[in-house]
């Protein structure tokens, strides 16, 4: 069956792409294009990194619109769980990051004792984009339409971030597949492993009318597990 994969790496500041990459080069954007949408599909994003930013802005979204697409979920979803403890459990045993297409460029991760927690801002920011992405058929860091960036879309759940990976496809529909996903691709391994990020959280968003089905969106903060105020949406 014929598939389909995009897979880019772009960072925003060359500091941060030297530190990532020390003794590696750095990656360039690469894409394989399909001539038409193919039944069984997956896409990568570029996986981002933002230290320091100063951006502050709303998302363009009505707060009634907003609502809409939350629908009656106030809590995770299992597969969102899983993702986030399998993601916990890879950074526990340690991992070695590989670029495929230059076995010379890796970076390896020692075990990290430190778990990473679940911030309900950031999934509430992670869930809305997937979801966005699903409903209007788009695949992007960016907010259709409004231009806004993930630290945008953090901002208006009332916190910060600063990394995201996304991740689509027609068969991606578990949290363990999209954490495959993301890990085998070079850029994106990096940002799950990170050992200065400590909080993060996975968002699912789907609709079966739009090209790629099943959205994932991860997005990371550095700031101090401490800051988390809201767990309102943990499974019980």
């Amino acid at each position: 069956m014929k598939a389909v994969a995009f897979l880019a790496s772009f960072f925003l500041a060359s500091a941060i792409r030297k530190q990532l990459h020390e003794g590696t080069t750095d990656l360039v954007d690469e894409e394989v294009v399909a001539d038409e949408p193919l039944a069984d599909e997956s896409i990568l994003g570029e996986p981002l990194v933002e230290f320091e930013s100063n951006l502050s802005a709303y998302l363009e979204l009505p707060d009634e619109v907003l609502i809409e697409k939350m629908g009656r979920r106030s809590q995770a979803t299992r597969e969102e769980w899983n993702n986030f403890q399998r993601l916990n459990e890879l950074r526990a045993r340690g991992h070695r990051c590989v670029n495929a297409d230059n076995a010379r460029e890796t970076t390896n991760f020692p075990a990290n004792r430190v778990r990473l927690e679940f911030d309900c801002r950031l999934w509430r920011a992670s869930y809305l984009h997937s979801q966005d992405m699903a409903d209007r058929n788009y695949f992007s860091h960016t907010t259709q339409g409004s231009g806004l960036s993930f630290t945008d879309r953090a901002r208006r759940q009332g916190t910060t971030a600063n990394g995201e990976n996304i991740a689509a496809g027609t068969r991606t529909t578990t949290g363990q597949q999209a954490l495959d996903q993301w890990t085998r691709s070079y850029g994106h391994c990096l940002n799950q492993m990170r050992a200065s990020f400590l909080v993060m959280a996975t968002g699912f968003g789907s609709n079966r009318n739009s090209r790629l089905t099943n959205y994932w969106t991860q997005n990371f903060a550095t700031r101090r597990t401490s800051t988390i105020n809201d767990r309102s949406c943990y499974r019980r």
